[in-house]
């Protein structure tokens, strides 16, 4: 082993443990997650995968989080705790499939400094959403790119088969390449080419149809809410680029990522890393096109992670090292400035971190609820109070001793988590509320993107709490009766049910 070498994997085992540090050091849980845990607390409940008590609606978007989460439940109903360690397993295959993949080389060391500079992918690590589990899907499609290793192929097939089951808009940054994998394979005739095109595409409707027959909808309930706003198409592509512009102030860094991974994946000679490149680009004009996320960074973590991984495959960091020569030390100092220095990279945020502003309606999320969700914080808390130490679980904790019935109430995380399985909430942003996500955004209450406010009219609250329809409206009264028959019958294979689905979704 020469001398080199022994530096280079010396200085890779230290970037290793560095990114674990910092996997701890960052580590916390977001207010949406709790959305996920009141679900998962209902089916341990016995009412099944539902939010609220009296009706069948499924607020989760990723069916393979939420099911991997609820597995885990069975064991531990300590979610902060639960949330950690399996996001931690998964970031461990991540590192270990990586350096299993580069081994001691630049280009392990290269991805590994990435990382660190890249908020995109290291808040949402852990956070108690699914990107840490979407990460590993990428692997073998990436990996696969890069050497065709036929070891790859099962896991690649795999990851293209549940991707729409992690998030159906997963499939925007995994179709071309789904694509592309089947109609190249020399080896197979047209009709077997569609018939594994069917295979990859079984998963998902098995479950569309579970979700049709159960929930009343194909969809998740919260797509429904984000995605029929009525909300002009030009004011959501106008959202979709602040979204950008927010993000790449606060990380500049992923968005460099981005478009040099962009630009090596399609200058390649390799058709499959192409068609990867191609489904980054689709991923990301789709995100332009709802609008974005008020969440800096969530929704390009993916796409990071796999220009990272192109970058660090292609000759572009040992050709930076070749022109850099002599000067490479001072380049790496530099960077590891930038990293200690600019706010807030991964590696320069601590316990204090607290940061409630938004740009252009983004908000720097885990800055927001870092103070009282953090590690530290967990770690400090005394056991006889409630976790997270928020306004927002108080309110929910005095929900659930009130004795009330029915809530109206747009603060669904911690809120509704705390406030237990037994009050109705009316979800004012219409995340977790059937009815209410099929209606209008409110003229009066300006939108943010993530946050469409529906009114709640008074005929709804009235209609639930004694369990008739009060409407007056024609039409509001005819959808309210559709959706208490597709999300309260309890005979899911009635004829006037199935009648109630096909016009809920379909008009019909």
């Amino acid at each position: 082993m020469t001398k080199t070498h022994l530096t280079l994997k010396t200085c890779i085992i230290f970037l290793v443990c560095l990114c674990v540090f910092v996997f701890f050091k960052n580590a916390w849980v977001c207010d949406d997650s709790y959305i996920n845990f009141r679900s998962i607390e209902q089916l341990y409940e016995g009412n099944g995968p539902i939010w609220n008590p009296h009706e069948r609606v499924q607020v989760y978007t990723s069916v393979l989080w939420y099911w991997l989460m609820a597995g885990i439940r069975y064991f531990s109903s300590d979610y902060f705790s639960n949330v950690i360690c399996v996001s931690f397993v998964l970031f461990a295959i991540l590192l270990f499939s990586v350096l299993n993949h580069f081994k001691f080389s630049v280009a392990s060391a290269f991805f590994l400094l990435a990382l660190l500079g890249s908020n995109s992918f290291f808040d949402y690590t852990t956070s108690g959403l699914e990107n840490i589990l979407g990460y590993i899907l990428v692997l073998p499609v990436c990996f696969y790119a890069f050497n065709k290793n036929q070891k790859f192929r099962p896991f690649l097939f795999g990851a293209f088969a549940l991707a729409p089951l992690f998030r159906h808009d997963f499939i925007t940054l995994l179709a071309i390449p789904a694509l592309t994998i089947v109609f190249t394979d020399k080896n197979l005739k047209l009709k077997h080419k569609f018939v594994q095109i069917i295979l990859l595409l079984t998963p998902l409707a098995l479950w569309t149809a579970f979700s049709f027959i159960y929930y009343g909808t194909p969809v998740p309930n919260t797509a429904i809410a984000k995605l029929s706003t009525g909300i002009p198409q030009t004011d959501l592509l106008l959202s979709g680029l602040k979204y950008y512009a927010g993000t790449f102030r606060r990380d500049p860094l992923s968005a460099i990522l981005l478009i040099s991974g962009i630009i090596v994946a399609l200058k390649s000679g390799n058709i499959f890393l192409k068609s990867i490149g191609a489904g980054i680009i689709t991923n990301l004009l789709y995100i332009i096109y709802i609008g974005g996320d008020f969440m800096s960074g969530r929704f390009i973590s993916y796409a990071v992670l796999i220009s990272a991984l192109i970058i660090a495959n292609s000759d572009l960091p040992n050709r930076c090292l070749t022109l850099l020569k002599d000067k490479k030390n001072f380049a790496i100092t530099i960077y590891f400035i930038y990293l200690l220095m600019f706010y807030h990279t991964p590696l320069n945020t601590w316990s204090g971190l607290e940061d409630y502003s938004d740009i252009y309606g983004i908000s720097d999320e885990r800055a927001y609820y870092f103070s009282a969700t953090s590690l530290f914080a967990y770690a400090a808390i005394p056991s006889d109070k409630l976790f997270p130490d928020f306004e927002w679980a108080h309110i929910g904790h005095k929900m659930r001793n009130s004795g009330e019935k029915i809530w109206t109430q747009n603060l669904i995380g911690f809120c509704g988590y705390w406030a237990g399985t037994k009050p109705i909430i009316i979800d004012t942003f219409a995340l977790s509320d059937p009815f209410l996500a099929r209606n209008p955004v409110s003229k009066s209450i300006p939108w943010r993107i993530g946050h469409f406010t529906r009114d709640v009219p008074i005929e709804y609250y009235q209609s639930l709490n004694i369990g008739e329809n009060l409407f007056n409206d024609t039409k509001q009264a005819e959808l309210y009766d559709l959706v208490v028959k597709a999300t309260q019958d309890k005979d899911l294979f009635s004829t006037e049910r199935l009648k109630a689905l096909l016009k809920l979704n379909f008009n019909l």
